[in-house]
């Protein structure tokens, strides 16, 4: 099918995860003395939420050399977060130059700990061959597992190699499901997708998928 060339080139959206809860000092002032105090004894969370906070400039002028600091400090004592976060400065180049390799090797640790957005970065970056190998049945799988937590580029980017056959097997019933899915989370590529691929489809096969939409919504409830 003609889209899914080109769909393939448009999986690079970064995803942010939101900031984990923790009970801070109602002042702005007081939160930095608390992030600080707690960071500077090691707790992980603190660490992380100083780096934000430096990489931001909330309340202290922004400094991308102490965020990657306290986000490596974090990193190190397996947050995923900011493990994620290391992923995506090594993948863009923030405060260096961009280095590929090291991006998916955060993005690997983040990932095993189930972060979505790691595990579909990580996706991305082996799907496209960048950063080492490529290896799209090793990206089948992540896209898979961030799917499994409704990411919906991942949904619509696991929907893309099941068409295709890429990295395995082609499942267009799965994959008529995985774009149904993106598409009501609102991915247009997703609506596009599914819309051809029902053209092409027996009446069978789209009830099947159809199926398996309901039973997954189910399955979720």
């Amino acid at each position: 099918m003609k889209w899914l060339a080109g769909a393939a080139l448009l999986l690079m959206a970064v995803c942010v995860p939101a900031l984990a809860a923790v009970e801070v000092p109602e002042t702005y002032g007081g939160a930095m003395r608390w992030y600080r105090s707690a960071a500077e004894d090691g707790n992980p969370k603190a660490q992380f939420y100083l780096a934000h906070m430096y990489e931001h400039g909330i309340n202290v002028e922004p400094d991308m050399v102490e965020a990657l600091r306290w986000y490596g400090a974090a990193a190190a004592q397996g947050h995923a977060e900011a493990q994620f976060k290391l992923g995506l400065f090594a993948q863009t180049g923030a405060g260096d130059a961009p280095d590929l390799a090291e991006a998916r090797d955060w993005y690997a640790l983040a990932a095993e700990q189930g972060l979505g957005a790691a595990q579909y970065n990580l996706g991305v970056l082996l799907d496209r061959g960048m950063g080492g190998p490529r290896d799209a049945g090793q990206a089948r799988q992540w896209f898979r597992r961030a799917a499994e937590q409704e990411l919906v580029a991942a949904q619509y980017a696991l929907g893309v190699l099941l068409a295709s056959g890429t990295g395995g097997s082609e499942d267009r019933v799965e994959a008529l499901m995985w774009f149904s899915l993106a598409a009501r989370g609102g991915n247009t590529l997703a609506a596009a997708a599914r819309d051809e691929m029902v053209k092409a489809l027996t009446p069978e096969e789209i009830e099947s998928a159809r199926a398996l939409e309901a039973a997954r919504e189910t399955a979720g409830e």
